[in-house]
């Protein structure tokens, strides 16, 4: 899904969903997707998401086995990397000697 669309779509939902009744100043405003949309800039993802930092032979690197717990680990980091937790090689082989 495009970002700038899913920005839009969500905007005019959550604007949409304001009650002639309501208060001007207490409506649903545009906050959230305008955090969004600010991110994905922030970030350069409008088109695609970034590349994952780790990868499976990082792992074999580090002397680990191949097995089903790869997709674990590197799925655990990958969200730790968007979640600005994890911004280079370093940070997520830290990360995954700490947690795995």
């Amino acid at each position: 899904v495009e970002s700038d669309l899913l920005y839009r779509v969500a905007k005019a939902d959550s604007l949409g969903r304001n009650p002639d009744w309501l208060p001007k100043e207490k409506w649903f405003g545009s906050e959230a997707q305008e955090w969004f949309i600010a991110k994905v800039r922030e970030l350069q993802v409008e088109k695609k998401a970034p590349d994952p930092i780790l990868m499976g032979r990082h792992l074999i690197e580090l002397g680990l086995q191949p097995s089903p717990k790869f997709k674990q680990i590197l799925d655990a980091v990958y969200e730790m990397q968007l979640d600005g937790r994890v911004v280079d090689l370093e940070g997520a082989l830290t990360e995954v000697k700490e947690l795995f």
